[in-house]
């Protein structure tokens, strides 16, 4: 990755969660949704590997702004869920996606670090099995 944009995620990634923490009823969800990205690549088997990757800050950061702010905040702000419900769920969905990303990886034993485009990869290999498109926010199925 480009180190200037590598720059800029890192950047728009810590403004954004310093942003959204500073919002009560937000904080255990970003509390959460963080820990879920900080565990999940350490978390799950990778093989042979010296060095286990790590997500990049453009994957972190495209994490950080599906679950928030199309996701948890919409869910928050509507009514319909009480505070502190969708942590659960978001560290279980991080963890499908990003464990994706890493079974695939096996093939190749590729120490690099996880790109944000293979964390859209994924997503769109999983969106029936991600807990959280039982609220069908788009309408979609």
């Amino acid at each position: 990755m480009d180190p200037i944009y590598r720059d800029i995620y890192t950047e728009l990634y810590s403004t954004n969660v310093a942003r959204a923490s500073d919002q009560p009823e937000l904080r255990d969800e970003v509390s959460g949704l963080i820990h879920a990205m900080d565990l999940a690549s350490t978390s799950l088997q990778f093989p042979l590997a010296a060095v286990r990757p790590d997500l990049r800050p453009d994957a972190r950061f495209l994490l950080f702004t599906l679950f928030i702010n199309m996701i948890v905040l919409p869910l928050t702000v509507s009514g319909r869920l009480r505070h502190g419900e969708l942590s659960e769920m978001v560290q279980g969905d991080v963890r499908t996606i990003v464990g994706d990303v890493i079974k695939r990886r096996r093939r190749t034993n590729s120490p690099q670090d996880i790109s944000g485009h293979e964390i859209l990869d994924s997503i769109a290999r999983n969106w029936q099995k991600l807990s959280v498109t039982k609220f069908r926010l788009w309408g979609d199925e």
